[in-house]
């Protein structure tokens, strides 16, 4: 073995390692971005691509097809171009497309969709997302592939050769592509397995196209996915159908699609994959009383920090409201208005790894701390002040912020809200 092919393999091996080590939930961008081809430049073609693009983000973003049967949204459509999109932009298209010669990108107002989707009492699902690893594998010709990311010859190959692995993965690099389309139409961060030598030693085709989940389940460890799905696609006559597995902890469903074109196969799979998804990570707002727990923070010790998990804790998608409640140089206290249940907001934490979750302290420890607060004479006003020491270059407004928390909760009234019923969730900000 030359030199040069074991330094290549180290290189290899290193960057399967960074993947494994590195893939789990995602913040997923661009949400309110559609990208819409388009046959020219009029105000008819941008009118009907706005709209196309409005229920798009719709859909992306309230997790379910469900969102465009509401009342609310079909009323909204009209408005389309005047109240919901934020700007738009032409670019030529990089390919050949005669018919498609533009794509226009529309940019939609976030905090405009996001309350057109509670207004439709629909769920509401944030950027941090479940990645899903897929396990597929298509059947044409009586030859059976498994889709990775990489279905073309990595070398210079004769002519004919050539045209010849070019008819076998034609349906194999649709398939892909049209996993990548529909990724980004639902906001899903998928992955495809590496197939190399670690996959096929655990896994193979047939495990696939059997779809065994212990098997599968063993060979999806290295890629650290929230969810699993396993699946296959064939071409029975002039249709297409394809069999699914979504795995996901304890929960685990089966659907089967049909359709016309293999690529409409893999378009109903992603909407079915999407709306599992949403079932467990989406947050429906609940009516009725006000759902509140608090959370205990530590790690917090200086005011970027403290403005940093403020700002986090109010952009999770499950929070309607996060006000500081106690503030000390170690740790903050919130109290956080939910929109759905507790549950939803721990998933969410969880997918996001900026918090760490803790044990509760012991007893003894908190009576320990009251105790010293109580001879040292130190009051709720100087815990907040010891993060805006550390931070005197910060400006005027930033330590009104803190002060303004000051004045809205004294020690006594911090205590009563220890005492409260209310569930108490501890964790640690790691950023």
């Amino acid at each position: 073995m030359s030199n040069c092919f074991k330094l290549y393999c180290v290189a290899v091996i290193a960057a399967f390692v960074w993947i494994s080590g590195s893939v789990k939930a995602v913040e997923v961008k661009d949400l309110y971005l559609v990208k819409w081809p388009v046959a020219e430049q009029s105000i008819t073609a941008r009118w009907k691509a706005s709209l196309a693009g409005f229920k798009e983000v719709l859909v992306r973003k309230s997790g379910s097809r469900g969102i465009l049967d509401s009342y609310e949204v079909q009323q909204a459509y009209r408005k389309v171009s005047t109240d919901y999109l934020q700007r738009f932009e032409y670019s030529d298209q990089n390919s050949s497309n005669s018919q498609h010669p533009y794509i226009i990108s529309l940019y939609f107002e976030p905090r405009l969709i996001d309350g057109l989707i509670k207004d439709a009492k629909m769920p509401l699902w944030g950027a941090n997302r479940p990645v899903t690893i897929l396990w597929i594998a298509v059947e044409e010709n009586f030859k059976r592939r498994i889709l990775t990311d990489t279905v073309a010859p990595s070398k210079p190959l004769k002519k004919q050769a050539a045209k010849s692995i070019s008819s076998k993965t034609d349906v194999t690099a649709d398939l892909t592509g049209s996993i990548h389309k529909n990724a980004v139409r639902r906001g899903l961060p998928v992955i495809s397995p590496l197939m190399d030598l670690e996959d096929e030693l655990v896994v193979s085709i047939s495990d696939i196209w059997g779809r065994f989940p212990s098997t599968i389940l063993q060979a999806s460890e290295r890629y650290s996915a929230d969810s699993v799905l396993v699946g296959r696609v064939k071409k029975d006559g002039e249709q297409w159908t394809g069999d699914f597995t979504y795995i996901n902890q304890s929960t685990q469903s089966s659907y089967q699609v049909f359709a016309d074109e293999s690529s409409e196969v893999i378009a109903k799979m992603m909407d079915k994959l999407a709306e599992l998804l949403c079932s467990k990570y989406c947050v429906l707002e609940e009516s009725g009383e006000k759902n509140q727990v608090v959370m205990n923070v530590s790690g917090v010790n200086n005011f970027k920090n403290f403005k940093l998990l403020e700002n986090y804790l109010g952009d999770l998608s499950g929070v309607k409201s996060a006000s500081a409640v106690k503030i000390n140089q170690q740790s903050v206290s919130f109290e956080l208005v939910l929109l759905g249940q507790v549950e939803s907001v721990i998933e969410d934490i969880r997918l996001s790894q900026k918090l760490v979750a803790e044990d509760p302290p012991e007893i003894s420890d908190v009576n320990d701390e009251l105790n010293d607060k109580s001879a040292q004479g130190e009051s709720l006003e100087s815990d907040k002040q010891a993060i805006s020491d550390e931070n005197t270059m910060q400006s005027t407004e930033n330590t009104d912020v803190i002060n303004n928390t000051n004045d809205e909760h004294n020690p006594e009234s911090v205590d009563e809200t220890e005492k409260s019923d209310q569930q108490t969730l501890y964790y640690r900000w790691i950023g």
